[in-house]
C-alpha cells in the first residue's frame, strides 16, 4: 500500500478502535476479522460534527472485501450505513452527511472473515460548497470515463445527472467500487439478469431485423443421454428469437415432439400461459443458415440465438461465431466462466480455447471434407479445419456467456483441453513442420521445425556497471543456449566499473561478442535502435541484462514462432528469482495503459484457463526478451526514442506491428529469469516520475482505441489489472441497449 498523502489543514487523525469481530493481526496497521460484520470506531464524539458535511480519507487494503460501510451512530442507537467505495489501490475518499444527532462514526471495513490492512485515517470538516464540488467532480469524471450504455444500466438519471446528482453520485461510487474477487454470483445479479423492460426491447429489436438468420442446430444424444437431452431441448425452447431447427442425432426423451416437429419459425416462446408470439422479420435473398453443434446436456442462454443473430446482422462477413461459457453444478447453479480472449490462431493449436460455443454458416462448413469431423465429439478437429484459411474478419466473438455445459469435475482443465492427434492432423493437411507433444501440464505443445539453414539471430544487450547481473546473463546465452547461429551485441552505456570494463574487454574476445560504446544519457529506445542498425542478424532478440536463461532452446522455441507466416514478434515467459511468474505476456488497457498477465503465478501453475501455459497470440510483450525480424524493426522505425525513451517502447513498437498486419506471439516454453530493472532502478526522483507520467500519457493518447478493447483479455475481466478476476461492471454493449 502506498501511503504518500498528508494530512490536510483542518483534518483530524483517526485512530481505529476495534468494537466487534476484530483482533490485532500481529503487524502495525494489520488487522484480522473474525466474522461477516466486524466493526471499528472511528471517532467517539461528533458533536461538533453534527449537521454537517465530512470527508472521510484512508487506505484499505484486503485480499477479499466484498463491500466497506462507514456507519454513523445516531443518539438514539440508530445506525445508518454509507457504502464506501475503496479503490483498486486502497484509496478511501468519501463525502458524508452527518444527521443532526450524530454520536458516533464507525467503520465496517470488510464483509468476511480475513486479514487487512487500514491506515492514514482523517476526517475534515467541507462545507456545503466543497462537499457539491467534490461529488459533482466525481459524477463529472464518471460520466466521461464510462460508456453511457453501462452508465444506464448502473443507474444512471435518465434525465442528466446534474438533475439528480445524488443518484449520479451513487452510480459513480459503485463503478468507483473495487471489489477483489468478485463473486459469480454477485457478476449475474448485476450483468447478466434480463428485466422486463429487456424482454421488451429484445422483441421490438428482433421485429425490426433486416432479415432473420436461420440457425440449424445439430444435437448429439446417445440412449443414456435422454435426461441431459430434455434440459438442452427445453433451453431452446425458452429461446427469445424462434427462427432455428432441431435434428437429433439420436433417440430423444420420452415426451419430446418428434425430431420433425422440432422446427420453430420466427416464433418467441409462451410465457405465463400466454400464445406464442410472432416476431415477424422477413428472410431476406436465401441467407445461408447457421451451424450449431449440441452435445445433450448443453444448453443456451435465453438470449443466445437473438445475441448471436444481432451479431451476423451486423457484421455481414462473418462466418464464424463463438462465444464465452459457463457451467452448471449437479444442482443447476452455474459457476466457473469461463472468458475468452477474440481469435488466436495459436491458441487454439494449444488447446481448444473455443469449446462448443460456437456456430458456423453452413455453406461454410459444406466446404470441410467429410472426415467424422462434424460432430459435438470433434469440435477441435472441427474448428481447426474450418478457421485455418479463414480471414481474421470473418471470426467473431461475443464476449457473453451464452453457452452452459453440464457439471465437470475441472471446468478450468476442461477449457484448456487440446486433441493433439487433431492438431498433428491439422498441422500436416496444411503442410507446417512440427511436433505436436504433450506438455509438463497434459496440454499440446507445438514445437516447429527450424530452417535450414538456421536464421542468424543478433542478441542485443544494453549494460551499464551492474556486472553481477550481465555476467550470469551472457555466459547462459553463450553456454546453456543450444541455438546455432547467434552474435551477441552488448551496448555499454558508459560503464566506469573496472571490473565491469575488463569482463567486456575479456567477453569481446569470444567470435560472437562485439561489444560497442554509447555514452549518452540512459536512453533505452535509443541505444537498441543504433544496435540493430549495425546488427547482422535476419533476426533481433532484444534481451535485458537482467535475464538469465532457464530453458536451453529458448531460441529454437522462439523462432519457430517467428518463422510462421504473419508473425512479426514472439515473446518468452520470465520469471522473477523467486520462481513465480513476472511476464506470461502484456494485456494493453487493464491496469490502465499495460500491464504483465499472470504476474506473481507460481512457476507451474497454468493460471486462467490454462492461459499461463499456452503459446497464444497476444498485443504485446516485453522487450526484456522480445524476437522480432530485423527488416521489420527497421520498416516500422524501431522503438520510439522521442516519446519513450525508457518505458512502454516495447508494448509500443508490438502495437505498430499489429497495425502493420503482424501478429505477436507469446511462448510459455521458452523460460528465462528477469530480476527486472536492477540496473537501471526504479523510478523515484521527481524528473522520473515526470518522465514516466509523460510516457504513459503518450500511450494513452496513441492507443487509446487499442486500451479500449484488448483483444485478447475479455471486458467481463477486471480493468483494474489483468489479474484475470471478474469485472463487476463490465463496459458491455448488450445488443438490444441503446448506445
Amino acid at each position: 500500500m502506498n501511503l504518500v498523502r498528508p494530512v490536510p489543514a483542518g483534518a483530524v487523525v483517526l485512530a481505529p478502535e476495534p468494537l466487534r469481530d476484530l483482533a490485532p493481526a500481529g503487524r502495525q496497521r494489520f488487522w484480522r476479522s473474525l466474522g461477516d460484520a466486524p466493526l471499528l470506531l472511528l471517532s467517539g464524539d461528533l458533536a461538533a460534527w453534527s449537521n454537517g458535511w465530512v470527508l472521510v480519507r484512508g487506505f484499505l487494503h484486503a485480499e477479499s472485501r466484498e463491500a466497506t460501510y462507514l456507519c454513523i451512530e445516531l443518539v438514539d442507537g440508530r445506525l445508518v450505513h454509507v457504502k464506501t467505495p475503496v479503490t483498486a489501490r486502497g484509496k478511501i475518499q468519501e463525502v458524508i452527511w452527518l444527521p443532526p444527532g450524530s454520536r458516533r462514526l464507525l467503520l465496517q471495513p470488510v464483509s468476511c472473515p480475513g486479514e487487512f490492512e487500514l491506515a492514514e485515517l482523517s476526517l475534515q470538516p467541507l462545507d456545503w460548497f466543497r462537499s457539491f464540488f467534490r461529488r459533482a467532480w466525481r459524477v463529472r469524471k464518471t460520466q466521461k470515463k464510462h460508456p453511457r450504455r453501462l452508465l444506464r444500466r448502473m443507474g444512471w438519471p435518465r434525465l442528466g445527472p446534474w438533475l439528480n446528482v445524488p443518484r449520479a453520485y451513487e452510480v459513480a461510487n459503485a463503478l468507483r467500487d473495487h471489489i477483489p474477487h468478485t463473486s459469480y454470483a454477485r457478476y449475474l445479479a448485476t450483468v447478466d439478469a434480463l428485466s422486463h423492460e429487456d424482454r421488451k426491447r429484445i422483441a421490438r429489436h428482433i421485429r425490426n431485423f433486416a432479415y432473420s438468420p436461420r440457425f440449424h442446430i445439430l444435437l448429439a444424444c446417445a440412449q443414456a443421454e435422454a435426461p441431459a437431452a430434455q434440459d438442452t431441448l427445453m433451453s431452446l425452447q425458452r429461446q427469445l428469437y424462434g427462427n432455428f431447427k432441431v435434428q437429433a442425432d439420436g433417440e430423444l426423451p420420452q415426451g419430446v415432439p418428434p425430431r420433425q416437429e422440432w422446427t420453430f419459425e420466427l416464433a418467441l416462446p409462451a410465457r405465463k400461459g400466454e400464445p406464442w408470439r410472432l416476431a415477424t422479420a422477413q428472410n431476406i435473398g436465401h441467407k445461408p443458415a447457421w451451424v450449431i453443434l449440441l452435445r445433450a446436456g448443453e444448453q443456451l442462454a435465453e438470449t443466445a440465438l437473438y445475441w448471436l443473430a444481432t451479431e451476423i446482422l451486423a457484421h455481414p462477413q462473418a462466418e464464424f461465431v463463438y462465444t464465452d461459457h459457463d457451467h452448471l453444478d449437479t444442482d443447476g447453479a452455474r459457476h466457473a466462466p469461463i472468458f475468452k480472449p477474440d481469435w488466436s490462431p495459436e491458441l487454439l493449436r494449444s488447446a481448444n480455447y473455443i469449446g462448443p460455443a460456437a456456430t458456423v454458416r453452413e455453406d461454410t462448413l459444406a466446404r470441410i471434407p467429410d472426415t467424422g469431423a462434424k460432430s459435438p465429439d470433434s469440435r477441435h478437429e472441427l474448428w481447426l479445419r474450418v478457421l485455418h484459411a479463414m480471414p481474421g474478419t470473418a471470426i467473431r466473438h461475443v464476449p457473453a456467456v451464452l453457452w452452459h455445459l453440464p457439471p465437470h469435475p475441472d471446468p478450468h482443465r476442461l477449457a484448456a483441453q487440446a486433441d493433439l492427434a487433431a492438431v498433428r492432423q491439422h498441422l500436416s493437411d496444411i503442410g507446417v513442420m512440427a511436433q505436436v507433444q504433450p506438455s509438463r501440464h497434459g496440454l499440446c505443445h507445438v514445437r516447429y521445425a527450424m530452417p535450414d539453414p538456421a536464421a542468424l539471430v543478433s542478441i542485443i544487450i544494453p549494460t551499464r556497471d551492474g556486472l553481477a547481473l550481465l555476467r550470469p546473463c551472457l555466459e547462459s546465452v553463450l553456454h546453456r543456449s543450444s541455438y546455432p547461429r547467434i552474435e551477441v551485441i552488448i551496448v555499454d552505456n558508459g560503464s566506469q566499473d573496472e571490473a565491469t570494463l575488463a569482463y567486456l574487454a575479456q567477453a569481446a574476445q569470444d567470435s560472437r561478442v562485439r561489444v560497442i560504446r554509447d555514452n549518452a544519457p540512459f536512453n533505452y529506445s535509443a541505444l537498441n535502435n543504433h544496435a540493430v542498425r549495425i546488427a547482422s542478424g535476419e533476426a533481433i532478440c532484444l534481451l535485458n541484462n537482467d535475464t538469465e536463461v532457464i530453458t536451453p532452446d529458448w531460441l529454437e522455441e522462439m523462432m519457430g514462432h517467428l518463422v510462421q507466416p504473419g508473425v512479426g514478434v514472439v515473446g518468452a515467459k520470465l520469471y522473477y528469482g523467486d520462481g513465480r511468474v513476472q511476464h506470461a505476456g502484456d494485456a494493453v488497457g487493464p491496469g490502465g495503459c499495460a500491464d504483465h498477465m499472470h504476474s506473481k503465478l507460481e512457476r507451474d501453475a497454468p493460471g486462467y484457463a490454462g492461459r499461463a501455459v499456452l503459446a497464444q497470440d497476444l498485443s504485446a510483450v516485453t522487450a526484456a526478451c522480445l524476437l522480432t525480424w530485423r527488416q521489420l524493426y527497421l520498416d516500422l522505425g524501431g522503438l520510439n526514442e522521442v516519446e519513450l525513451p525508457i518505458s512502454f517502447n516495447d508494448v509500443d513498437y508490438c502495437l505498430r506491428a499489429r497495425e502493420a498486419g503482424h501478429r505477436v506471439v507469446w511462448t510459455p516454453h521458452a523460460e528465462l529469469f528477469h530480476y527486472e530493472s536492477i540496473t537501471r532502478g526504479q523510478d523515484i526522483s521527481p524528473e522520473q516520475q515526470a518522465r514516466s507520467r509523460r510516457e504513459a500519457d503518450y500511450m494513452r493518447r496513441r492507443w487509446a482505441a487499442a486500451m479500449r478493447h484488448e483483444p485478447f483479455y475479455n471486458p467481463n475481466l477486471s480493468y483494474d489489472r489483468p489479474d484475470f478476476t471478474l469485472n463487476p461492471a463490465p463496459a458491455l454493449r448488450r445488443p438490444w441497449e441503446k448506445q
